[in-house]
């Protein structure tokens, strides 16, 4: 299989004038979770709306982007696209034939392919065990971490838990 036989052909793609606000509406009524900025009809970057719900509302979407993101071909394999979601660390990949976008591909289109836990180590949180939203925690690879455990990590603890706190 290939990346194209398992990625979402339907985009959000949006101006980088558009604001958090906007965009977050935009992503709730088409049910996304990555928004891609597109200006002068070239990709400019991706984002994900839980990074968006930190920023201020009225804060442009080009302030908010991996900028110049990496992109993964149409025709690259499941278990190529595998391993380069476990190199770069990322949720999403926008898709390309050629210089067309036209996809985007996620560690969940992954998972709900052929793709095995074995060729995507590190997408279960350590604490909860979510496969939503996990990445390295603090740039440490050996403990990958969704979202919500990310956000519970206490600062003086070195990047362990509270006490008290499941995990």
């Amino acid at each position: 299989m290939i990346v194209s036989d398992v990625m979402t052909r339907e985009l959000l793609t949006a101006a980088g004038h558009l604001t958090v606000t906007q965009a977050l509406l935009l992503a709730r009524e088409r049910d996304v979770h990555h928004v891609l900025v597109v200006e002068d009809k070239r990709l400019r970057g991706v984002v994900c709306v839980c990074e968006l719900r930190d920023r201020g509302g009225e804060t442009p979407l080009r302030d908010c982007i991996t900028s110049q993101p990496a992109v993964i071909w149409a025709q690259c394999s499941l278990r190529q696209a595998a391993r380069i979601f476990v190199e770069k660390n990322v949720s999403c990949f926008p898709v390309c034939d050629g210089e067309q976008l036209v996809g985007v591909i996620t560690r969940g289109d992954l998972r709900r392919s052929v793709i095995t836990e074995e060729l995507l180590p590190g997408f279960r949180c350590k604490f909860c065990g979510s496969t939503r939203h996990v990445r390295a925690l603090r740039g440490d690879s050996s403990l990958p971490a969704c979202l919500d455990c990310t956000d519970r990590v206490a600062p003086s603890a070195g990047g362990l838990f509270e006490e008290g706190v499941k995990g």
